[in-house]
């Protein structure tokens, strides 16, 4: 065994010898390289099995300056740590900073590069700073780099590097991730994942100066090949702070793999702009981008970053905040809620202003870009908040739930629009946001899908928002007895369907927008509003062959009785979605 107890200036090597590959770092030792680029440790690829226990602090060499003309050099990893083995970080491990660059900087050094090792912190890993650039500032580093079936086991915190700063006319570098898996590994976090925030960049000055600004924000976490993340703690992307950047996710994943979170993840806010003629807040970041295929199931918390304050102070025009981030995005994947899924809030205005601001719209609770793409919701999903306004409106509340074609949501919890933001000096609040947009989807609700409320203006409260829009795909709604439906249905079409699970109708009405639904003795069974300029023509009802009816536009094509859309060869109860014993859920 290898004991470090005080100042280390060389990088410390592990070598297989008789007493074992080890390394002790105690409390009061420290390994600093002093070579430019120096890594603090390393366990190479060669050995059979290694052991690190870090008590002390362990840190990477600086990046190499580029002098006048040249890039700054990247910095030195803390540990690289390539063989089978256990690496235990109790205090600190840092890499070091980028170099300075005549031209771009150099780029950090990771805190933790692992290979094959089941990693452990309890402590602190931070991902070295970006160098300053004069025409691009250096990309903060990793904090952990899992690579070739490594493990990490977090329950202290990990922090990706900050962007280092720009020059003149220059962007700051972008922030590193907290943790990046290169590999289809495993994490587990019970403690903080935190993004880098981006480097400060330019800031102009003039009107109708350059877009320049900070540099874009590190994710949490960036699946790159799947794995699976279970998170009990919190995960967050980094701070984009001033400039034209859009806000960072704080868990981006492909591949194939899992998530499962019981712990808080939340995306980035969206960068602020405030010269003339490019004022205006930007895109929150996503809670998760589920860009790969498998499964995420939720019980915790996961909301969309905020959008960018609408920050103009210039004479003329008028300013808009960033739109929130979405909370949940799915390409090919499960989700199953049981916790909180929010959108983003829009980007408000900035406090104090004088000239016309427009509050950013909320962001999705749970967008679905792609058909295969199920949701199962026994939780709340809500659209974000509008942004509020200056002499303009507040912005309107975000959707709960979007569904293109050949997806499909479930759900027995609550699916809400988010509140439309609030407007100041003689305008009306922002317009609440929709509940579920389907465009070509299924909904087979038994809970509460609600629209968004209005927000509070000086000349009244904004509109609520629909519970239901549909889309120019169309698509279909199953609803439950006993399920609710807080507000109108929009975008009544051929190609929509509502049908009513266990609710026979003989007979409607149409007036003052609500239809009305009768049974055969002309007792009213069910009332829907609607948004539009309908009339009792544009409806028409049929038996849905399961003791329901279908109420469809009757220039559309009468639908098939409900058979279960993923597959099963049997006709089946409406409620597909809640069965336990489907595979897809089990």
């Amino acid at each position: 065994m290898t004991t470090i107890s005080g100042i280390e200036t060389a990088t410390v090597v592990l070598r297989k010898n008789r007493l074992g590959s080890t390394l002790n770092v105690t409390p009061t030792g420290t390994i600093a390289p002093s070579a430019y680029r120096g890594i603090g440790v390393v366990a190479p690829a060669a050995l059979t099995s290694a052991s690190v226990f870090n008590y002390g602090s362990v840190l990477g060499g600086l990046g190499a300056s580029g002098g006048t003309h040249g890039d700054g050099a990247t910095g030195g990893a803390a540990v690289a740590f390539l063989s089978q083995g256990l690496l235990e970080n109790h205090s600190l491990m840092a890499g070091g900073r980028g170099g300075y660059g005549g031209r771009d900087g150099g780029q950090g050094g990771a805190g933790i590069i692992a290979g094959a090792a089941y990693a452990i912190n309890s402590g602190v890993v931070d991902g070295g700073a970006g160098g300053f650039g004069a025409t691009l500032g250096g990309p903060g580093g990793a904090g952990i780099v899992l690579e070739k079936g490594a493990t990490l086991e977090n329950s202290g915190r990990v922090n990706g590097g900050d962007g280092g700063a720009g020059g003149f006319y220059a962007y700051g570098g972008g922030g590193g991730a907290g943790v990046v898996v290169v590999a289809p590994d495993r994490v587990s976090n019970t403690g903080a994942i935190v993004g880098g925030a981006g480097g400060a960049g330019y800031r102009g000055g003039q009107a109708g100066g350059p877009p320049y600004g900070n540099g874009h924000a590190g994710a949490g976490i960036v699946f790159a090949a799947g794995g699976s993340l279970l998170n009990g703690g919190l995960i967050m992307a980094g701070a984009a702070g001033w400039g034209t950047m859009p806000g960072a996710d704080a868990v981006d994943f492909a591949g194939t793999g899992s998530i499962v979170n019981s712990g808080l993840i939340l995306g980035g806010a969206g960068a602020y702009y405030s010269v003339e003629a490019f004022a205006g807040g930007e895109t929150g970041g996503r809670g998760v981008d589920f860009a790969g295929s498998g499964t995420l199931t939720n019980s915790g918390t996961i909301a969309g970053g905020a959008g960018g304050i609408a920050s103009g102070s210039a004479i003329g025009g008028f300013f808009r905040g960033g739109t929130g981030g979405v909370g949940v995005d799915l390409a090919a994947a499960h989700l199953v809620n049981r916790g909180v899924i929010a959108g983003g809030a829009g980007g408000g205005s900035y406090i104090g202003a004088y000239y016309p601001q427009l509050g950013g719209a909320g962001g999705a609770g749970v967008r679905i870009v792609a058909s295969g793409s199920t949701l199962l919701n026994t939780g709340l999903v809500s659209g974000g908040t509008g942004g509020g306004g200056v002499l303009l409106q507040g912005g309107t509340g975000g959707t709960g739930v979007i569904l293109p074609t050949g997806a499909i949501a479930g759900n027995t919890g609550i699916i809400a629009g988010g509140a439309g933001g609030y407007s100041s000096y003689a305008k009306a609040g922002g317009k609440g946001g929709t509940g579920v947009l389907i465009n070509g989807g299924t909904l087979d609700n038994a809970g509460i899908v609600a629209g968004g409320i209005g927000g509070v203006g000086l000349t009244g409260r904004g509109a609520s928002g629909l519970a239901v829009q549909f889309g120019a795909a169309g698509g279909e709604i199953i609803e439950a007895q006993g399920a609710a439906l807080h507000g109108a249905f929009g975008g009544w079409a051929p190609g929509a369907t509502i049908d009513l699970s266990g609710v026979i109708a003989q007979s409607l009405g149409f007036l003052s927008g609500t239809l009305t639904l009768y049974s055969a003795i002309h007792t009213t069974v069910d009332a829907f509003a609607f948004q539009g300029s309908l009339s009792s023509a544009d409806f028409a009802l049929t038996p849905d062959g399961a003791g329901g009816t279908f109420v469809t536009d009757p220039a559309a094509a009468v639908p098939l009785p409900a058979t279960n859309p993923l597959g099963d060869d049997q006709p089946g109860p409406a409620h597909w979605l809640f069965d336990n014993s489907h595979p897809t859920f089990g």
